[in-house]
């Protein structure tokens, strides 16, 4: 009966489990960027320090040499480097120094054309867009020099296009007999828009022009005249 219980109590001794391995967090080395097997295709990952970016496969990967060796041998990463390779940067300046007139205006006929893909635009209204570019842009220094970004654009748009609007249209009403639109339509907010509009002619045109856009609260006489 003793030997019964001292086998009862010593199997009853629970062993700690054995301690798992905690796995190093591994950080990008710039020391990488210099290495022969890496330099052609690694970068740094924007905004994660814990990761790399392979240039070719455009692809995030594992920190640690194990990591972009393992990829640097895929049969995938092989493949798209052996693509790359054949091709020529069209935006360096010895291609521009050395290609002919018809490479360069092909080059920039394809630019634009993925331009229009890439923001979903009409290729009718690209037509007229490229004619406005040949009339406004006489020369290659005058395209160089423009800055327009989204806060130029819109302060051009308010201070000198709206205003020149503005007084053309002015001056048109002054000397010619117009008439006085008014549409009411209400959102899903509730609130009540009032736009009134000038219908007019001019040129042998019938033109309509937006005077204001009133947000209203209520419909009613009495509160159109307050």
């Amino acid at each position: 009966m003793a030997e019964s219980s001292g086998h009862e109590s010593s199997d009853s001794v629970m062993n700690p489990p054995p301690s798992k391995k905690v796995a190093r967090t591994k950080r990008f080395s710039d020391s990488w960027l210099t290495e022969p097997d890496f330099s052609s295709w690694l970068q740094k990952c924007d905004g994660n320090p814990l990761k790399a970016f392979c240039t070719v496969c455009r692809k995030k990967l594992q920190c640690g040499k194990a990591d972009l060796r393992r990829h640097a041998t895929g049969q995938s990463h092989i493949t798209m480097l052996n693509k790359t390779q054949g091709l020529t940067d069209i935006d360096s300046a010895a291609w521009l120094a050395s290609a002919s007139l018809g490479d360069r205006v092909r080059r920039a006929e394809i630019m634009y054309v993925l331009n229009i893909i890439e923001h979903s635009r009409s290729f009718r209204s690209y037509e007229h867009q490229m004619r406005m570019e040949q009339r406004a842009l006489d020369s290659i220094d005058v395209l160089n020099n423009m800055k327009l970004k989204s806060t130029k654009i819109r302060a051009i748009t308010n201070n000198v296009i709206n205003e020149a609007i503005v007084s053309n249209v002015s001056e048109i009403l002054r000397n010619t007999l117009f008439s006085i639109l008014v549409d009411e339509s209400t959102d899903v907010s509730g609130y009540k828009n009032l736009c009134i509009l000038a219908r007019y002619t001019y040129e042998g045109a019938i033109h309509t022009y937006l005077l204001d856009d009133l947000r209203l609260r209520e419909g009613n006489a009495e509160y159109l005249y307050d």
